[in-house]
């Protein structure tokens, strides 16, 4: 991944092609992890909380392997470790990169015509047919994960 050798990469079980094969080669040196979203969550955490606790301020950047869906439970963890220790020298970057076939652009022809995004906004998650992923990987908006719900769990573990 040109320009961020330095990066932690995750990705859920689920991300097909490169993106799994990279984070399971990062997992071997300790810069990367593979697993459920839980698991992406808790390795964030774990990496900015240690980098908390050194005296000096740092970057930290992570390359996220899953579904956007993730991306506010994991913003809302780092900011809570980031304000509990009221310091403002350590960045954490977080890059969700898609495959250009996941996501919609403003440019993008569909069936009725140019595809009607939301004012001001020129890209979105998901291609332009509907949601899901490109099989190379990058995902953006997967109808599956979606699918998880309380009340299916429910129904499922009383099975």
């Amino acid at each position: 991944m040109q320009g961020y050798n330095d990066a932690y990469l995750t990705a859920h079980f689920e991300v097909p092609g490169e993106m799994f094969t990279l984070a399971m080669e990062a997992k071997a040196r300790d810069m990367g992890v593979v697993g459920s979203t839980s698991n992406i969550l808790d390795f964030i955490a774990g990496k900015v909380s240690a980098a908390l606790q050194q005296p000096y301020g740092d970057r930290l950047r992570f390359v996220l392997g899953t579904e956007a869906g993730m991306i506010t439970s994991i913003v809302r963890k780092v900011q809570g470790l980031l304000r509990s220790v009221g310091r403002d020298d350590l960045e954490v970057e977080i890059v969700f990169p898609v495959n250009p076939s996941a996501i919609t652009t403003s440019q993008q022809q569909v069936s009725a015509g140019p595809a009607e995004l939301p004012t001001g906004i020129t890209v979105v998650p998901g291609p332009a047919s509907g949601e899901g992923c490109s099989l190379e990987g990058g995902c953006a908006s997967c109808p599956y994960m979606k699918m998880n719900t309380l009340t299916a769990l429910m129904t499922v573990a009383q099975r």
